[in-house]
């Protein structure tokens, strides 16, 4: 309702100025965060008309840059976004909004390690005097996320605390935190508990209901798992969202095991079109675990191994890869434990690279692993 009325308002504003740029890239961030995971996306047609139209007006504004980025975003089109966003620091380095949007970009659909880190770490170098707190809340959010995919926990805490400390609200940063402990300590009850506090502060949330079941399927708990499961998965067909495939394969698991087994081969379908059409680094490791689901471990092996020799990938992807219920199915194999070995070194090894790097540029002291 807000956003709707936010664009009948910049609308207003275009009436009594035809050529206001700022407007017109609004309403088509507006029209972008209204589409946003939707399966039937409404409104591409408004954000590139908005978008195209604040670049007509002010094509070196930065804001008319960054929406027409978020067409792309929109297209699936991410190299195309990126290249906007980046333009749009060019014309203000000081773009938190900028800044954030490539983080998500390279956390999420284009996966890279050190440019995530990169603009995580340039989200925080910009003068917060211009800066809302919640825009500020984001760039800790993204920082406390990438130091922890590279393996820097105890930083990330830091950053994560700041983060919640600007916005109580964001919730982002309050489920992040308990996977940084995680990492910390290897303790999933702990990790379950405080997730669950979270998901107190509003049950409505997809990402968090999905991260609580995560938990239960990891311990093992299917019967408690399949409730948040059949929670989420009923919410994401009601509003028909595009939003964690790749979940699904855990959720078709959990399914098999009580018995579902119908409902489990439409949720593993889902999984393996999206695996499909995967072209990151993941891909391997990604149809390593759709093989292991299948039981066929040969090939869960082969794709396991191919992962293996892939560098600079995130560490929550690898973390947890040895207890994942669906991954023991390739156990008995004897190259099942030498290749996840080869995995974790080879993380490790980038964590030292990432140390070094970090430290040329007086972002980490070398006594700085305890914050």
């Amino acid at each position: 309702e807000n956003m709707l009325e936010a664009i009948r308002y910049f609308k207003l504003a275009i009436e009594k100025d035809p050529s206001f740029a700022e407007a017109q890239a609004y309403i088509a961030i507006c029209y972008y965060f209204l589409d946003i995971f939707q399966a039937q996306q409404l409104y591409k047609p408004d954000i590139n008309n908005y978008a195209d139209r604040a670049l007509l007006a002010d094509p070196e504004l930065p804001v008319s840059l960054i929406a027409k980025g978020l067409f792309y975003m929109q297209d699936k089109k991410y190299e195309l976004a990126a290249e906007y966003f980046e333009k749009a620091l060019i014309y203000n380095p000081n773009s938190s909004m900028a800044s954030n949007f490539l983080s998500d970009i390279y956390t999420g659909y284009l996966p890279n390690t050190k440019k995530y880190l990169k603009y995580a770490l340039r989200g925080i170098k910009l003068n917060i005097s211009l800066v809302d707190s919640a825009a500020t809340s984001i760039s800790y959010l993204h920082l406390a996320n990438a130091l922890a995919q590279t393996g820097f926990f105890y930083e990330a805490e830091v950053y994560a605390k700041k983060s919640i400390a600007f916005d109580s609200t964001n919730l982002f940063s309050q489920y992040l935190y308990p996977y940084i402990k995680f990492a910390q300590g290897n303790d999933l009850p702990q990790t379950l508990d405080l997730l669950k506090k979270v998901l107190e502060k509003d049950t409505t949330r997809l990402d968090v209901i999905m991260e609580v079941a995560k938990v239960y399927y990891h311990m093992e708990d299917y019967e408690v798992a399949v409730q948040y499961y059949d929670a989420f998965s009923d919410i994401k067909e009601r509003y028909q969202l595009d939003i964690f495939d790749v979940e699904e394969i855990d959720i078709a698991f959990v399914l098999k095991q009580l018995g579902r087994h119908k409902e489990a081969e439409q949720h593993s379908a889902v999984y393996l079109a999206l695996v499909e059409n995967d072209r990151s680094i993941y891909r391997d490791l990604l149809l390593s675990s759709y093989y292991a689901y299948l039981g066929d471990v040969d090939q869960g092996i082969t794709y396991l191994k191919k992962f293996s020799e892939q560098q600079d990938y995130f560490y929550w992807l690898v973390m947890m890869l040895e207890s994942d219920p669906i991954m023991r199915n390739l156990s008995g194999h004897p190259d099942f434990k030498p290749t996840l070995q080869k995995i974790e070194d080879q993380f490790w090894e980038q964590h030292k690279k990432t140390r070094r790097m970090l430290e040329e540029e007086g972002l980490l002291t070398p006594s700085a692993e305890n914050w």
